[in-house]
Parts: C-alpha cells; sequence; structure tokens
C-alpha cells in the first residue's frame, strides 16, 4: 500500500518533477512512474509481510483470482499448474495517486509487470517497466516468439517460447537464440506484415533463416494438438 508520494530524483536531475511527488513509497521500495525508477528496501521483515498482498513496481498483488480472471483465463484451456504464478491487482498508482483496478497480472518483478484489464473500458493491456526476456518451455532445438504471454504459456508445452509482450522484438533479445537449431516468429493475420518484416530482420541480424507462421488465431486460442 502507497505510504506516501516524493520527490524523485532522477527526475529531479533531468528538471522535471516540479511538483515533487512523482517518487511512490511502499513499505517494500519507491518506484516513480515518470521515468521508471525504482529502490528496493533490503528489508526481509517487511517482505515476508506481505504473503497475500503485495505491492510490486507500483501495484497491489493478491495470490487468489476472481472469478472473472479465473473465467478468462479458463477459455483458453491452461491447467491450474499454469496458473499458478499469476496474480491480481486492485490497486495501482496512477499520477501519485492510487486507484482501483481489476488487473490479471502476467507477469511481474521489481522492474516490470504487464497485466490485463479486465473491465470491459480502456486499454486490454497495461505494463510498467523494462521488458524483460522471459522464456517458456525446455526446448534446446526450437525457440517461437509469439505476441503475448497466454499464447507463450501454451507453446511452452512442447518448445521453447518466447512472449514479445508486444509486436516488437529487443534488438539485444535476438543473441539469446543462438543455441537453438530454428527459430521462428509465431502470429495470427491482423500482425501477418509486421511479423514477415521482423523475420527479414531477424535473419539479417542473425546471418541465418528466420521462419515465421502466420495463421487465422493467436497460438493462445489453438489447442495443444494444434499448435
Amino acid at each position: 500500500m502507497m505510504i506516501k508520494t516524493s520527490q524523485c530524483p532522477q527526475c529531479e536531475k533531468r528538471g522535471k518533477d516540479k511538483h515533487g511527488d512523482n517518487l511512490v513509497e511502499y513499505p517494500d521500495g519507491f518506484h516513480c512512474f515518470s521515468c521508471g525508477y525504482h529502490k528496493h528496501k533490503h528489508n526481509l521483515r517487511a517482505s515476508n509481510e506481505f504473503s497475500e498482498a503485495k505491492v510490486c513496481n507500483g501495484i497491489t498483488l493478491h495470490k487468489k483470482l476472481p472469478t472473472s480472471a479465473l473465467k478468462w483465463l479458463l477459455q483458453y484451456e491452461l491447467t491450474l499448474d499454469e496458473m499458478e504464478n499469476f496474480r491480481y491487482a486492485d490497486k495501482m498508482v496512477k499520477k501519485g495517486q492510487e486507484v482501483d483496478c481489476n488487473l490479471l497480472v502476467l507477469t511481474n518483478s521489481n522492474d516490470y509487470w504487464l497485466a490485463r484489464n479486465l473491465d470491459n473500458d480502456g486499454v486490454r493491456y497495461l505494463s510498467s517497466g523494462n521488458k524483460p526476456f522471459l522464456t517458456y518451455g525446455e526446448s534446446k532445438e526450437v525457440i517461437v516468439f509469439v505476441e503475448d504471454i497466454i499464447s507463450a504459456v501454451k507453446v511452452g508445452r512442447l518448445v521453447t517460447a518466447v512472449p514479445m509482450l508486444g509486436a516488437r522484438v529487443l534488438r539485444e533479445w535476438w543473441q539469446n537464440v543462438t543455441p537453438y537449431d530454428r527459430v521462428v516468429i509465431w502470429g495470427d493475420r491482423d500482425k501477418a506484415i509486421d511479423n514477415i518484416k521482423l523475420a527479414r530482420k531477424a535473419s539479417e541480424i542473425l546471418g541465418r533463416k528466420v521462419e515465421y507462421i502466420i495463421t487465422d488465431k493467436a497460438p493462445k486460442s489453438n489447442n495443444t494438438n494444434t499448435i
């Protein structure tokens, strides 16, 4: 839960945060929602106090998922084990103020989170921080880049999958694919042109062929046999 707001040291260096309220303090750390500055409080006792509700990078996380979140997940035929690391957030900070939210948090760390907005209004996905390189699955031969985390979970049942967390792959990510025999980019028809361009660009960077798959539906909407 939010304790107070104060001036962000990084924003101050850039001549910003004139009102002195960009930096939000929580029991386990500090976070600026303007520049992304984050500092963790190295306090074991404080960390242990949040076994159920935990503040992470500006959102209040709960382990128990509400019915609306479970219903959304179950349409993709995920197992309970695959949903184990998902969290629910009912509070977040906007412009230094704590507000209610309704978020299914699909991945979170001290410096990044991405969530599905379960409300009918507003954008479908929200995120904060720098995109991490995430992998699902343990194949040593094939690595597949997909657009979203749910698709990565399902494709990861068979090969190694990486969620692009959007349509763009960070250039430094490509160095992680060297050990794999095949590199594949898989998306639906809405992103067909973007994925074809991305595959060609990756081929130039890597000096090897990068394949692409275009299907009517995103991987998350297919069953394991189809994948």
